[in-house]
């Protein structure tokens, strides 16, 4: 009996691997009783290995093996990596994926690779121009030009690419989590975690790199260089935008000298990053495609789906042009007066203002990915709040709206995850007012 309590972690090791092996070779997204059930099971696994293992070098040597299991992974769950490809062949024949739409200059020739990524990105992918920021364009070209004209090899190469990122948000993990004296074994958090799993090396998603160079960005604020922390956040947005949801809060907390340096770093490596692709046609293809995730798309939203079903009875329609109206607006204005409104006077309170501006955001958009949650994962870490690791979980059941040919969410899925997920946040909301008090 003593032997079995002393081995049941790596056993469960044994199990997870097992189960990432499985999802890696053998379920495909419509199967989404095998996906939505194991990753379930994945789930707990994780939750588990977290709280009982407390060395950090163990967890992050499993979160290693984990990820190996994808090496020869084929991304199944998202077609998004063979639009990622397509922009980096797209640029090494001279083409601004900016300023092009796929479906007006496709040719099975256009390069080897052409119609393979073309027939697997999808339809929406060929109906728009790239909305995937200047950062992750160049890593997309980088991939294309080591990966040849060889799928896999180039699969191969952007898996590398992510991997890489995710040593630098390891790093700069450890030294935040050292700085603020809290647990190491935070870490495990963010990396054993099997939708970050899943969406970066599975599906390659660039999420990652977001989370680095934030990651950075945060080393630098802590260490009060402001201008090298410029230089991180604004790399990040290079990646990904949401980065500057949390600009308000950076602002807010440097004092007067240390904002300027920092919006210099900012303002002028994100010029450089940008410098490539830049032409006026660039600026209003990349508005009116960003624009489509307010106005047109909406996936696995929660209060926006309130709103959508006030709409119905009220209106007797779908009413997404004005709530995409309206959004912008209510996250900018809520944004700013949680921002100024007290006096950021501590890194903690900064890095949790992060957090709920993060959670505010997700709460309130009309679409939401499971993988646009990572960087709300990575930020979590730092905090006490941990109701986003349930989140973790339930995002990733809304891709049981593959289960059959046409897109069709499951609203009891739906329900049962937001309503748990706001459940325990107010639970835990409540739990620290009352240990504060």
């Amino acid at each position: 009996m003593n032997r079995l309590v002393v081995f049941w972690p790596y056993l469960l090791v044994l199990f997870c691997m097992w189960g990432y092996g499985f999802l890696a070779q053998e379920v495909h997204r419509f199967e989404s009783g095998w996906l939505i059930g194991l990753f379930s099971l994945l789930f707990v696994g994780y939750y588990l290995l977290v709280k009982q293992l407390h060395d950090w070098k163990v967890l992050i040597a499993i979160g290693a093996v984990f990820r190996l299991l994808f090496l020869s992974h084929v991304p199944e769950l998202s077609p998004d990596f063979y639009r990622f490809l397509w922009d980096g062949h797209f640029q090494l024949i001279g083409g601004n994926p900016f300023t092009t739409v796929p479906n007006t200059v496709y040719h099975p020739d256009l390069f080897p690779l052409a119609k393979q990524l073309f027939d697997g990105m999808g339809h929406l992918h060929q109906s728009y121009p790239s909305n995937y920021p200047p950062l992750s364009q160049l890593m997309y070209r980088f991939t294309a030009y080591w990966g040849g004209d060889l799928l896999a090899q180039n699969i191969g190469v952007l898996r590398l690419l992510q991997w890489t990122a995710e040593i630098g948000t390891l790093v700069a993990g450890l030294q935040l989590l050292k700085h603020w004296r809290l647990p190491l074994k935070n870490i495990g958090w963010y990396f054993l975690n099997p939708l970050v799993i899943l969406e970066i090396t599975g599906n390659l998603h660039a999420e990652v790199w977001l989370c680095c160079f934030i990651g950075w960005g945060l080393v630098a604020l802590v260490k009060k260089k402001s201008l090298l922390a410029g230089l991180f956040f604004g790399t990040a947005v290079a990646a990904k935008l949401i980065p500057l949801l949390l600009l308000p809060l950076i602002v807010r907390y440097l004092k007067t000298q240390k904002t300027l340096l920092f919006a210099i770093g900012f303002a002028a490596i994100i010029g450089l990053w940008i410098l490539p692709f830049w032409s006026p046609e660039m600026v209003e293809n990349y508005w009116n495609t960003l624009g489509l995730w307010f106005y047109k798309f909406e996936f696995n939203a929660s209060f926006y789906y309130l709103y959508r079903w006030m709409g119905y009875q009220l209106l007797g329609y779908n009413a997404i042009a004005y709530w995409g109206k309206v959004v912008p607006i209510v996250i900018f204005i809520s944004i700013l007066s949680y921002s100024f409104f007290k006096p950021i006077t501590d890194q903690q309170r900064l890095i949790t203002k992060m957090l709920w501006v993060l959670t505010f955001y997700w709460l309130v958009a009309t679409t939401v990915h499971p993988w646009y949650l990572i960087p709300l994962i990575f930020i979590g870490i730092f905090t006490p709040y941990r109701f986003w690791v349930l989140w973790s979980c339930t995002a990733f059941w809304s891709y049981a709206a593959y289960a059959k040919t046409d897109v069709q969410e499951n609203t009891t899925l739906l329900i049962i995850g937001y309503l748990s997920v706001l459940g325990y946040l107010l639970y835990e909301k409540k739990a620290k007012a009352f240990v504060k008090n």
